[in-house]
């Protein structure tokens, strides 16, 4: 079996968003890895800090999981949280998030 990877770094969300939506689509990936991504469900919000939702809603990959670094408070007053996601085709049957700034 041979599984299609793409990593891509959304740049605050998705400034080029729809760029972003194209490629992706084009490339087919079976497993998408994201970082820079924004988890805001508001929809008053520009969908750059909506892009899970959108992205979701727009590529239909069947499983998603999300870890924040943080709530953002200086482009969406604390309206959504930015981290990095996983989209794929193929069930995520285990997921922990480790941060190492811990000791």
């Amino acid at each position: 079996m041979i599984v299609k990877f793409v990593s891509l770094n959304m740049w605050h969300g998705g400034v080029l968003l729809d760029e972003i939506l194209q490629f992706l689509n084009e490339q087919n990936a079976d497993v998408v890895l994201l970082q820079e991504v924004y988890n805001g469900s508001d929809p008053s919000l520009p969908q750059q800090y909506r892009s899970l939702q959108v992205l979701n809603e727009c590529l239909g990959y069947g499983f998603h999981d999300f870890v924040a670094d943080y709530l953002d408070l200086d482009r969406t007053n604390g309206k959504a949280q930015r981290g990095n996601a996983i989209l794929s085709r193929l069930p995520i049957v285990k997921k922990e998030a480790i941060f190492f700034d811990n000791p």
